[in-house]
């Protein structure tokens, strides 16, 4: 048997009522802090397109774009919430399973939840909570590095927890849920190719992944198949894309008891997250040194294979960035503009900014290389980052970050969360009001107690609450 029908059956069953407290607090930070991210994310690069796009193409009014205030058909609703979600690359993370699993299932939820109409904050919680756990329990169990196989866990196993969280609130039965998964499986092509040359499709694709699933669902709801053995067949995704190397029981161990929404990272600086231990430990040394830029020689940093392909390489491109997307997955960049400006966010990647001269100039000095420990140790996901900074004066100063602010072992409350959800909230093409962002927050810390989820999109677009 397949393991996606125990897994199926899990998401069928289980109810608000077995998820445990902390689970659901864990929810509601992921669901605030994706919501923030895509009010910033709103009027990004690639957003802006996608939205124009979905507009002209119209279509019946079933679930609404956020922030930008239309109504069109429920996968291009999806499709242009999940590309803004991730346009800033300030959404949260699984850092085990390397993947972006909220800003495809929760623009996914909020969707089914809006065209479904009347569903309960108790069973959107439920919802999201399993979506996330079904979407990063696929991404823990390949056992091959995605620096081998280019996959990335963010589209292939995005597609299928779409697909699951959408049958789960549009009321999908057993055969129907895995229909969906089948189809899904079908339109499921998620590689870092995009990510290496620095192209727009990142982010694009968190939104076509997101549209795949809801698609996915209601194929199935009206009775197309799909294949069953999805994962685990004779050209399942495991067999196909893994060499079929990987950890079965990881797909199913503790299913039901253990929910993988507890482990998700929080992001304070919008870019890949391979870059924040480098940021971090500079930050913090550059700070308590009183460091310039000036006095600094060069900048080693370590790091595994995996976060060194995607953040160093290729060198030309991320050490003096094309665009926002080379300078979100550069390290080079990242590590000097957390030196030269004494922070990263937003307003550091604007496709002007990322000329500065001075930070690109310091860049050139950073340094980094495969640390063949941390390889050896940590091959599969984020590693720790060992950071030396070689002033001119012939110090050195060392630092190393396990995790960083906002990983679940250093978590960020909800309020926290909430407080980063305003400062998004502040940047969004049509700015929110302090009410709204007030009501959002209590609408959130209270969740379980409201009647109909779809009252939540009022919040997001100004003069419609």
């Amino acid at each position: 048997m397949d393991a996606l029908i125990p897994m199926i059956r899990n998401l069928r069953a289980t109810r608000f009522a077995d998820i445990p407290p902390d689970v659901v607090e864990a929810a509601k930070k992921s669901i605030l802090d994706t919501l923030g991210t895509t009010l910033a994310g709103s009027g990004a690069l690639g957003s802006r397109e996608v939205v124009a796009l979905v507009r002209e193409w119209g279509g019946k009014k079933e679930a609404s774009v956020i922030n930008h205030g239309d109504i069109v058909p429920l996968p291009n609703a999806v499709f242009a919430n999940a590309v803004m979600a991730r346009a800033i690359d300030l959404d949260d993370l699984h850092e085990k399973g390397t993947l972006h699993a909220s800003a495809t299932i929760i623009p996914a939820a909020l969707g089914a939840a809006e065209y479904r109409m009347n569903v309960s904050g108790r069973d959107f919680l439920a919802a999201v909570v399993l979506g996330i756990d079904f979407t990063c329990r696929l991404a823990l169990a390949p056992r091959i590095s995605p620096a081998i196989t280019g996959i990335s866990y963010t589209y292939t196993h995005g597609i299928l927890g779409a697909a699951a969280v959408a049958s789960r609130l549009l009321g999908l039965d057993e055969t129907q849920t895995l229909n969906a998964m089948g189809i899904a499986y079908s339109q499921g092509v998620g590689n870092r190719q995009a990510n290496v040359e620095g192209a727009l499709t990142v982010r694009v694709q968190q939104g076509l992944t997101a549209k795949a699933g809801i698609v996915s669902a209601l194929l199935a709801q009206r009775g197309i198949t799909g294949a069953q053995n999805v994962i685990q067949g004779k050209y399942g995704y495991y067999t196909v894309f893994e060499r079929n190397t990987y950890a079965s029981d990881l797909l199913t161990k503790d299913l039901g008891k253990h929910f993988e929404g507890k482990n998700i990272s929080y992001k304070l600086y919008p870019c890949c997250k391979f870059n924040h231990g480098a940021i971090e430990a500079t930050l913090e040394m550059a700070k308590r040194n009183d460091l310039r830029s000036d006095q600094v020689a060069e900048i080693h940093v370590g790091l595994n294979q995996q976060m060194f392909d995607l953040v160093c390489e290729p060198y030309d491109d991320k050490v003096a960035p094309r665009n926002a997307v080379d300078a979100q997955f550069s390290l080079y960049y990242t590590v000097a503009t957390a030196l030269v400006r004494g922070k990263v966010f937003i307003d550091d990647f604007g496709e002007e900014i990322i000329r500065d001269r001075e930070v690109l100039a310091v860049a050139r000095r950073v340094k980094p290389h495969v640390d063949p420990l941390l390889e050896k140790e940590f091959s599969i996901g984020i590693s720790p980052t060992l950071v030396t900074i070689r002033l001119k004066n012939g110090s050195l100063l060392e630092g190393r970050v396990d995790h960083v602010k906002g990983h679940p072992l250093k978590p960020l409350t909800l309020e926290e969360i909430f407080e980063k959800y305003k400062r998004c909230a502040r940047l969004a093409l049509r700015p929110l009001r302090q009410e709204q962002m007030d009501r959002m927050g209590q609408t959130i810390f209270q969740l379980e107690q409201v009647g109909d989820v779809s009252s939540m999109v009022t919040l997001l677009t100004p003069g419609e609450s």
